[in-house]
């Protein structure tokens, strides 16, 4: 969609919208996504983004610019176990730098991992969390099998139920302000 496209429909919505939320894929790889941030502050919007963390330097440029008001960074596995997970070779020390500026209250922030015991033991989820210990708020998300969403093979894969995953919260709550199940 065009973007003058987007911002004739917020405008047309003043009044109505006080925030947007800017996810993906992966927001930060987008070319103009300072430019189009800028124009949603003139516009009186508070942002959030959602990130995979891969992209510190952007990241940094939105905080210290105070260009978002809210970051959710997910963590995807143990650091070791990234490349397995995501199935990609991403900088470690990327997604480590990031979880670190946020874990510095530049901006309110949260960590969250969707979980599935196909990819995630009870001791790995430990270990997600145990990588961000001290951080304000972590949130534990079951995986959905949503056939639009994932490759087949994953549709009718297990999932972990809500009260495992608040067994597991149970373990790791105390090294965060906030943690829950999603």
């Amino acid at each position: 969609m065009p973007t003058d496209k987007v911002f004739d429909f917020f405008k047309s919505r003043k009044g109505l919208l006080d925030a947007v939320c800017i996810t993906g894929g992966e927001p930060t790889i987008q070319s103009g996504l300072v430019r189009f941030i800028r124009e949603l502050k003139k516009m009186g919007l508070l942002v959030k983004i959602d990130t995979n963390g891969t992209n510190p330097v952007l990241l940094e440029k939105l905080i210290n610019n105070k260009l978002v008001d809210y970051v959710a960074m997910d963590i995807k596995s143990a650091w070791a176990d990234y490349p397995k997970i995501t199935c990609r070779l991403y900088d470690l020390t990327d997604i480590q730098k990031s979880a670190t500026m946020l874990m510095a209250n530049k901006v309110p922030y949260e960590f969250r991992s969707t979980v599935m015991p196909l990819l995630h033991s009870e001791e790995e989820i430990i270990e997600m969390a145990r990588q961000i210990k001290g951080a304000e708020k972590y949130f534990l998300q079951p995986f959905k099998s949503e056939k639009k969403l994932v490759n087949d093979n994953l549709v009718n894969e297990a999932t972990y139920s809500k009260k495992a995953l608040s067994e597991i919260v149970d373990k790791i709550k105390d090294w965060f302000t906030v943690c829950r199940v999603r």
